[in-house]
């Protein structure tokens, strides 16, 4: 094994650790040093600092982040958006959460599936919009599998929550 790809190796599973102990110091010192050593090249490490920084509420540290991935050419992933999304529903910010909504929904080369509509229902239900909530559970349902169990109940779940009874009625009988 190369030098170069153990470095990355030993700073991605130190990056992990700290980000699975909070540690915001030592998982940027860490992140701070594969930059210096021009390893961090690939969106894995700024996504874990980005769910580091969700998990403490910091929004405008995730945005420097995310902008300096895309200064970088360094891709904006499926995982970058999702957390970004979580964490803009996590903060009750609905216009933040549209914008990666859209984002995602008008990227060809990423696709939105029910789980993404989901999470958006539940922001919208978080803050109370309602009608916006059943529009992204219409979509979800169109999507999502209706044969497992689970899916079922998922969906009926979702609809109890708005209050919805003709909604999940329809889901039940389905």
């Amino acid at each position: 094994m190369s030098k170069s790809l153990k470095s990355v190796n030993a700073y991605g599973a130190l990056l992990s650790i700290y980000v699975q102990e909070h540690s915001v110091e030592k998982a940027e010192a860490a992140m701070q040093k594969m930059k210096n050593m021009g390893i961090s090249k690939a969106s894995f490490p700024y996504n874990m600092l980005i769910n580091l920084y969700s998990q403490n509420f910091e929004q405008e540290k995730i945005n420097m982040v995310m902008q300096e991935m895309e200064e970088n050419g360094i891709p904006l992933d499926k995982y970058t958006l999702r957390i970004r999304m979580i964490s803009y529903i996590a903060a009750s910010d609905m216009p933040g959460m549209e914008t990666i909504l859209n984002r995602m929904e008008e990227d060809p080369n990423f696709i939105v599936d029910w789980k993404i509509y989901a999470m958006a229902a539940s922001g919208y239900l978080k803050v109370g919009m309602i009608k916006k909530d059943c529009s992204m559970l219409k979509m979800m349902e169109g999507m999502m599998p209706l044969q497992g169990r689970k899916s079922l109940e998922f969906l009926i779940t979702l609809y109890a929550n708005t209050g919805h009874k003709e909604e999940l009625y329809r889901v039940w009988n389905t």
